[in-house]
């Protein structure tokens, strides 16, 4: 298994009041867990399987067990871990596993977009920059070789394009989306009215999105690009620019859809100190 340890951990009372053996056992603890945070195993085949004494796990799982009211997560008074079942020696829940494990996932989803819009723009990039050269180089050819070349470049062409059919991708979910908006985005000036030109716009970005292979392939296209939807008005919502609370001016729900500033919201440039 595999799991991240964030930093703050050596930040908080496992650490600063210890003991050691505690920590120890913690990050054992967070190897092991399956999906819910569950680790059903005895001391002594956690101290097999991770090849520590059993006294270290023992003494670090008898200090997990206990209150800490000094632990910045209230949850379970405090507990790093929890039994299963009252009256067994074995097998705990790690209590707060469940919301790490969703930061991480929305790290990674971040990391993900965050690529995936860059490598789309250099894409865009150099596109341009060919069909300008392509240009170029072909002002230069007399008209008529001109006119030969790519008629043959066509031809040529023809059987090897495939492009997706825009009835393939799902329509947009205009009105779910809008309302998303307001629910993540409450302190944005709210979406009165939706007009023709904000249902173009929106159902631009959202091709945009259906339109990705891992989405487009999928068998929840539609949910999946909801989903990317929600990601992206959380990711708005962090940033201190776009909220009005690092300048007296804030974002609105034209602006992120526009699609320049779209793809900046995407790759957090106004996530800076100075947006």
């Amino acid at each position: 298994m595999y799991a991240k340890v964030f930093a703050q951990i050596y930040d908080g009372t496992l650490c600063t009041r210890g003991p050691w053996e505690a920590l120890v056992t913690f990050q054992q603890f967070l190897v092991l867990a399956d999906m819910d945070g569950v680790v059903d195993m005895t001391p002594a085949a956690i101290a097999r399987r991770t090849t520590i004494p059993l006294e270290i796990i023992e003494r670090g799982i008898g200090e997990l067990v206990k209150p800490d009211h000094e632990s910045r997560t209230p949850t379970e008074e405090g507990r790093r871990l929890v039994p299963l079942a009252e009256g067994r020696s074995w097998g705990w829940r790690v209590v707060n596993y469940a919301h790490y494990r969703e930061l991480k996932r929305e790290e990674d989803r971040r990391e993900y977009h965050r690529q995936y819009w860059h490598k789309r723009k250099l894409k865009s990039s150099t596109d341009s920059t060919d069909s300008t050269e392509t240009q170029h180089a072909q002002q230069n050819q007399p008209k008529q070789k001109q006119k030969q070349k790519q008629k043959q470049e066509n031809i040529e062409a023809t059987p090897l394009v495939v492009l997706p059919s825009a009835k393939r991708l799902p329509a947009c979910p205009t009105d779910e989306i809008v309302s998303m908006y307001h629910a993540k985005l409450p302190m944005l000036p709210r979406v009165e009215v939706v007009n023709d030109g904000r249902r173009r716009a929106l159902s631009a970005r959202w091709r945009q999105v259906v339109a990705d292979p891992d989405i487009a392939k999928s068998d929840k296209p539609r949910e999946e690009g909801v989903e990317w939807f929600a990601w992206y008005f959380d990711h708005a919502a962090k940033s201190p620019f776009l909220t009005g609370k690092a300048k007296n001016w804030r974002a609105d729900f034209d602006f992120l859809i526009n699609p320049q500033k779209f793809v900046k919201v995407v790759e957090g440039h106004y996530h800076k100190e100075q947006a």
